[in-house]
C-alpha cells in the first residue's frame, strides 16, 4: 500500500474531515483525493508510466502535496528536487534517473533545465505548477 492508496481510504472513510490546509484554503480528504486524481489522468495523459521519476521542483506550496500524491496514484516515483538547487545541481541528480518528467512552478523553472541544458518553457500562472515537461529525445535514459 502506498501513500495515495492510503489517501483514498481516507477518503472513503473521513470524506468530510479536513485533510489539507494552507493560508485560506482547506481540502477535505473527498476534495484532495478528487484533485489528485485529477492531476493524476493528467500525468497518465502524458505518457508516463509506472517507475518513471517525476521531478518535483515546487516550494512548500499545497500543490507539491497534491504532485506528490499524483505521482503515487500513477505509480511514478516522486523526486523532490529543492527549489534551491541550481540548474547543473538538478541536472547532476536527474541525469542518473531512468526516463523523468518535471513539474515546477515560473518561479522555479529558471533553475530547472533540461538535460544539457536545454530549457524547457512553463505556461502556467503564479502558485500552480507550470507544466510537467519531459526532456527532449536524446536526454538521459538512466
Amino acid at each position: 500500500m502506498n501513500v495515495a492508496q492510503l489517501l483514498e481510504r481516507s477518503a472513503l472513510y473521513h470524506a468530510d474531515r479536513t485533510a489539507l490546509v494552507a493560508a485560506d484554503r482547506r481540502w477535505t480528504y473527498r476534495e484532495l483525493d478528487a484533485a489528485v486524481s485529477a492531476l493524476a489522468g493528467g500525468l497518465a495523459g502524458l505518457g508516463l508510466h509506472p517507475g518513471e521519476r517525476l521531478g518535483l521542483h515546487l516550494p512548500n506550496w499545497p500543490e507539491f502535496a497534491l504532485a506528490y500524491y499524483a505521482a503515487q496514484k500513477c505509480g511514478l516515483v516522486p523526486l523532490s528536487l529543492n527549489v534551491t538547487y541550481k540548474a547543473e545541481e538538478i541536472e547532476y541528480i536527474v541525469t542518473g534517473c531512468r526516463r523523468y518528467a518535471t513539474c515546477s512552478t515560473p518561479r522555479t523553472s529558471p533553475r530547472c533545465a533540461g538535460p544539457r541544458g536545454a530549457p524547457w518553457t512553463s505556461t502556467a500562472r503564479r502558485r500552480r505548477p507550470s507544466s510537467i515537461r519531459r526532456p527532449p529525445p536524446g536526454g538521459p535514459r538512466g
